[in-house]
């Protein structure tokens, strides 16, 4: 037998290695899975954020709710002052429908308090018209007044606490009533003095009777406009007192304790406002004021226990809201 035919036999007679039983596979065994305590999240997930990379938006501090940017501040200026100057035309407009009543029956009746009657010329070829123009922009900002302090309060009031928005209509009102008195007191309390004066002066012994009195209307007319201004102003005292209270520099114990400087002063104003060298037309003047100087020492007051209330009751609430000390 050959070789080849003896290879073959063996060939045939082993199993080919493709067809032998696979052993049985070895079973691995896993470690029991342990879940993380809630420290270790805690621990992962802030070194998860401490990698990241920052954002550059998250280091704008978005704005708080109700307050409002630099820019929208100058816009809300803007239309303020607009709205203001709108009233103020609008005001003007009415008034250049009346102003020859007003010029006539209002500020030209003064001339005719005195005997012998004040007499008025024009010495300018546009003395009337810019007379004219005078009174019409005087009574547009008169008339115009509750408009400008409401546009005002309106700027200012997202700036303040609520109680103090709730007291803006009683200080509007406290102004323009205080302004309108101070209106009515110049008219019939200075005015007359001061054209009785005028109108004798060249019977005194600093006159001269040679020489007649023929005012100029332009110089009456701003005269007369300005001392009634005048006295409105004074008569702002009580909004001025209770606006200097609130913010604490008028204290009422600080008025009382200089009411003797109050009166001296008030008659030096009153001697300087009335030009009539005699007493009666400066205790005229001077009680008002007087009587404005105790309407202030009282509001301050007022603003005085309002506050002390309001003290007393935060200082209620805090011990309240504390826990009492153990015993």
């Amino acid at each position: 037998m050959s070789a080849g035919e003896n290879g073959q036999d063996e060939q045939v007679g082993r199993a080919p290695a493709v067809l032998r039983p696979l052993a049985p596979a070895r079973s691995v065994e896993r470690p029991p899975v342990r879940r993380r305590t809630d420290d270790e999240i805690e621990a992962w997930s802030g070194a998860v954020k401490a990698a990241e990379v920052d954002d550059p938006s998250e280091d704008i501090v978005p704005a708080k709710s109700g307050e409002m940017p630099f820019l929208d501040h100058l816009e809300e200026l803007r239309w303020t002052i607009i709205r203001t100057l709108l009233g103020l035309v609008v005001a003007m407009a009415l008034s250049s429908g009346v102003a020859r009543y007003v010029i006539d029956g209002v500020l030209l009746a003064p001339t005719r308090w005195v005997e012998p009657n004040i007499r008025v010329q024009n010495l300018n070829p546009g003395g009337q018209f810019w007379m004219w123009m005078e009174v019409v922009i005087i009574l547009g900002l008169i008339l115009s007044l509750p408009n400008t302090l409401y546009q005002i309060w309106r700027f200012i009031s997202p700036g303040l606490h609520q109680h103090e928005r709730k007291h803006a209509g009683t200080v509007i009102g406290l102004t323009v009533g205080c302004f309108l008195l101070g209106l009515v007191f110049g008219y019939y309390g200075i005015l007359p003095f001061t054209m009785r004066f005028f109108a004798s002066f060249n019977a005194g012994i600093d006159g001269s009777t040679m020489i007649e009195n023929n005012f100029d209307v332009n110089q009456y007319m701003s005269t007369v406009l300005m001392m009634l201004l005048g006295a409105g102003v004074i008569f702002e005292l009580p909004v001025l007192t209770l606006l200097l209270a609130q913010l604490g520099v008028v204290k009422p114990a600080l008025m009382r304790k200089y009411r003797r400087h109050a009166v001296i002063v008030i008659f030096l104003i009153a001697a300087i406002v009335t030009p009539t060298p005699d007493p009666a037309g400066q205790i005229a003047m001077a009680v008002p004021l007087l009587g404005l100087y105790e309407v202030s020492i009282g509001i301050a007051a007022w603003v005085a226990r309002g506050k002390a209330k309001k003290a007393a009751a935060e200082a209620a609430a805090e011990a309240a809201e504390s826990p009492e000390p153990a015993v």
